[in-house]
């Protein structure tokens, strides 16, 4: 007999992205991963079985403000723990306030040119010569578009430290959103979780 499961998620279903269906698979658990988008456009990995079945060592002290339009609790923040290797695989460097910088996930069909901070509500945008970032052993990798590189020699790629890098810094704008009131949550990522609806349900899982 088939057995049924119901997952809670963030937010409403339009806070939910589906990727390129079998896959994008978990690490930890190999449930099928989605996107979780902010009510303010920024883009965060998503478990949703690990989401609904948090550990201690993934961390994830979230932040949630209400949605006045529908009064489910919102995520402004990442929905996965800072330790959860979803987000590893996406980490540039430590934020001074706690969290992580990430990498933006890539929608479909669209590249990333975006770092996040996963407790915060800041974003940096990267400069328009940038074709697309991800990270790297020496903090962040550029690549530019043809016409538009600042390299020698008409080079297209670029690595180099997030921190303290000079040209790595000049493609960097930084920005935060001013009108968002974080209010702090609890220390598990249950205590962040939306109403019982929108559900997502899944068989024979």
């Amino acid at each position: 007999p088939s057995t049924e499961s119901v997952l809670l998620l963030p937010g409403s279903a339009s806070n939910v992205m589906a990727l390129n269906s079998g896959r994008n698979r978990c690490p930890v658990c190999r449930f099928e991963t989605v996107l979780f988008v902010s009510d303010d456009d920024r883009a965060f990995p998503l478990c949703p079985y690990c989401f609904n079945h948090p550990r201690d060592e993934w961390g994830g002290d979230t932040q949630v403000v209400p949605n006045p339009k529908n009064m489910h609790t919102q995520l402004r923040h990442c929905p996965m723990g800072d330790g959860h290797p979803l987000v590893v695989s996406l980490s540039v460097c430590a934020d001074e306030r706690g969290g992580v910088f990430i990498v933006e996930p890539s929608r479909p069909g669209q590249r990333c040119c975006r770092l996040h901070a996963t407790r915060a509500l800041t974003t940096m945008d990267l400069s328009p010569s940038v074709k697309c970032v991800e990270p790297a052993p020496e903090g962040l990798r550029v690549s530019f578009h043809s016409h538009l590189t600042p390299l020698d020699g008409g080079k297209l790629e670029y690595a180099g430290d997030f921190l303290s890098d000079p040209l790595i810094q000049s493609l960097l704008h930084t920005r935060e959103d001013p009108r968002a009131l974080a209010v702090r949550g609890g220390s598990r990522m249950r205590q962040a979780r939306a109403p019982r609806d929108p559900r997502m349900s899944f068989r024979d899982f």
